[in-house]
């Protein structure tokens, strides 16, 4: 399927360099999220065991911290790009204000919807996709924590995994 994208934005602006920025965006906002979370489960990891001369060795009775507290402000920078996303929907309705006030033609048109689905469809296809992200990355992170870690050192809520 097909989708003319030019006319899923206001006209004058540029549905692919607006798709093209917000891949970016996800993309690093992701990245970002990945590897704080990485360095936090690494610094509990780590906590785990106790250096020899002859290497790592697991301390006995040893528990990593709850999957909560290493998730705790991780997903930040997906959720600031989520909260981009009306500022994004207001400069869509903004730029009908400019220059010739396009709106008031915009409001005349047969299909009166045309203003609000070329103003609200790029946002909200982002914000869904800022929602696929965290999941994913809520997932990712389980997995990591589940099978990365010793089964004797995860808490016993986790252990029937």
């Amino acid at each position: 399927m097909n989708l003319d994208w030019s006319r899923r934005v206001p006209p004058g602006l540029s549905a692919s360099w607006e798709r093209r920025l917000f891949g970016w965006a996800l993309s690093a906002t992701s990245l970002c999220s990945l590897l704080t979370f990485c360095a936090r489960y690494g610094d509990a990891r780590q906590g785990l065991y106790m250096q020899t001369p002859t290497g790592n060795v697991l301390l006995p009775h040893a528990l990593i911290a709850d999957l909560p507290i290493l998730l705790h402000r991780v997903l930040i920078p997906v959720w600031l790009l989520m909260l981009l996303m009306p500022i994004l929907v207001a400069l869509h309705y903004l730029h009908y204000r400019r220059g010739s006030m396009s709106i008031y033609l915009m409001r005349r048109l047969p299909n009166r919807k045309l203003l609000h689905q070329q103003c609200w469809t790029l946002p909200l296809l982002g914000l869904l996709l800022c929602i696929c992200a965290v999941l994913l990355l809520l997932a990712l992170f389980t997995l990591i924590y589940l099978y990365a870690t010793p089964a004797q050192c995860l808490p016993p809520i986790y252990r029937r995994f």
